[in-house]
Order: structure tokens, then C-alpha cells, then sequence
């Protein structure tokens, strides 16, 4: 079970529900092992972390709306669909990642670079301030390395 550290500063909060709400908030927490404070604390924190996710799918979905024009040079020659191939997998892969479902992308990552890489990988993407290249990201891929 996870929570604050020891001796940390905890803020209170008030809030309001139904009872059905409240009901199945506390079936929910139950289920997850946890107390309704910690289920409600961890899953407005898993809320914020699939909202950057969102962020990083947009980015990307920027990113790829010039190759899809072909305003970057890339056409249809091998390496610009490398190129759109390799943002539109970042793309979804960090969606994956942020919506919780690691091991979904651990399966398909697998056998193409082995179970641990895979894990280390979707771990990096899932929460990528854990990750740590100094800038609170995972470290970048060399280009081509996943295609």
C-alpha cells in the first residue's frame, strides 16, 4: 500500500458525495486494498499522468501533420515513412503508457527488443519523472532504433 512518507505535511480535504457515489468510491478503494483517501489520492495523481500523456499524443499528432503533407521533406521514400511510422508508434505507445496499460505494451514490445528492455521502456513512458535524463523525460531513443 502507498501513501505519504513518514512524517510528511498531509493537507485535509473535505468533499461531497451521494451516497451511491461515496458507495462506490469505497467499493472501489476496498478492491484496490487501499483506504478512500489513498484510492481518491492516487487516482486523481493516475488522472494528471494520463492528461500529460494526452499532451504527448498531441504532440506527436502535431508532429506528424506535416509529414502527412509532405511538408518536411519526407514524401513516400522509405525513410519518411520510417519517419511517420516511428511518430505515429510514439504516439500510441505513450498513449498506452499513460492510460495504465504497460503491459499491454510490454507484449508488443517483447519480441522485438526482449521482456526486460520492454518493461524498462513502458515503465519509462508510464511515468517518465522516474525515468530520469535530468529533464523529468526518458532518455531519448537513437533514431531508427525501434523500426
Amino acid at each position: 500500500m502507498s501513501g505519504p512518507p513518514p512524517g510528511s505535511a498531509l493537507a485535509r480535504l473535505s468533499i461531497s458525495a451521494t451516497d451511491e457515489e461515496w458507495a462506490q468510491v469505497a467499493e472501489r478503494a476496498r478492491k484496490q486494498e487501499q483506504s478512500v483517501s489513498r484510492y481518491l489520492v492516487d487516482a486523481a495523481l493516475a488522472e494528471g499522468r494520463a492528461i500529460e500523456g494526452e499532451r504527448g499524443l498531441l504532440e506527436a499528432v502535431r508532429r506528424l501533420r506535416p509529414l502527412l503533407s509532405g511538408g518536411s521533406g519526407g514524401g513516400l521514400s522509405r525513410s519518411g515513412m520510417r519517419e511517420r511510422l516511428a511518430v505515429l508508434f510514439a504516439a500510441w505507445a505513450v498513449e498506452l503508457a499513460a492510460s495504465g496499460r504497460t503491459a499491454e505494451l510490454c507484449a508488443v514490445l517483447a519480441p522485438a527488443m526482449g521482456e526486460g528492455t520492454a518493461k524498462r521502456v513502458a515503465t519509462a513512458l508510464a511515468e517518465p519523472e522516474k525515468a530520469g535524463n535530468g529533464n523529468g523525460g526518458p532518455e531519448p531513443a537513437p533514431q531508427g532504433e525501434l523500426l
